[in-house]
């Protein structure tokens, strides 16, 4: 919980047996705590951890709506709702929405990729992309499984001889394998180095698309940015194709 008193709202922490309030000397214990909640229960507010109980507390629903990160932190709440006896809403997941501005659109398409593309982790478009755009073949597949039956020809001739040289022979072939692998890696090392600017260019559209490492832009973009551009045609477009009861991620791309 906080405690809230004259402009002050700092987490309240337990050390021991005493109950301080960071960043002041404010401190109370056990018994004090318990009389201050009851003479100023307006001086407690519940923190992220609470906050679900208490506002079902207050105000009961049927079902609460809201994004897949809330709902996944409510699904963490269950035990407690039953330990206070208080009823647990039905969990929905509205939908969400991307928005795609003009900018990003035209490097998406200069890529030669999708918006849809850039649903996968940054890693992997990259890689993806460079698989698609190499020179040369990349992947050395075909020599893994030649080698493997090579190892396996090996194995058989031991067999009669040795049986205990099997696992010998199959950890020469693990050490020949990580090598092709190695190997591998340096051919997509160098091939990236090809297309470092389309790299870059990818890196920034995903972070314009998904920033902070993959998280949704409606958690770290204002809508004033984009009211300012549309005006009030912008809350239309969000009442004509959004529907909170709706799990689809809708995507706007400003063509």
């Amino acid at each position: 919980f906080f405690y809230l008193d004259n402009q002050l709202r700092e987490r309240i922490v337990q050390e021991g047996d005493t109950f301080k309030v960071l960043n002041t000397d404010i401190e109370f214990s056990a018994v004090e705590m318990e009389a201050e909640i009851d003479n100023h229960p307006e001086r407690f507010s519940p923190n992220v951890v609470m906050r679900p109980l208490y506002q079902e507390l207050v105000l009961p629903n049927l079902a609460y709506v809201g994004g897949g990160g809330e709902v996944a932190y409510w699904l963490e709440r269950k035990s407690q709702f039953e330990h206070f006896g208080i009823n647990y809403p039905m969990l929905m997941r509205r939908n969400s929405a991307l928005f795609v501005d003009k900018t990003t659109t035209k490097k998406i398409d200069k890529l030669g990729l999708t918006v849809e593309e850039f649903f996968k982790n940054e890693h992997q478009i990259i890689k993806d992309y460079v698989h698609e755009n190499a020179t040369g073949e990349l992947t050395l597949n075909e020599e893994k499984d030649f080698l493997k039956k090579v190892f396996e020809s090996i194995a058989e001739k031991t067999a009669p001889i040795d049986a205990t040289l099997i696992k010998t022979v199959w950890a020469e072939h693990a050490k020949q394998l990580k090598s092709l692998e190695n190997l591998e890696n340096r051919l997509v090392r160098a091939e990236k180095q090809k297309h470092d600017t389309a790299i870059n260019q990818i890196k920034s559209v995903k972070d314009k698309l998904f920033p902070n490492n993959d998280g949704l832009q409606e958690r770290t973009d204002n809508f004033m940015s984009f009211y300012l551009r549309k005006g009030s045609a912008f809350f239309d477009l969000l009442i004509d194709h959004l529907n909170p009861l709706n799990t689809d991620f809708v995507i706007f791309v400003d063509a």
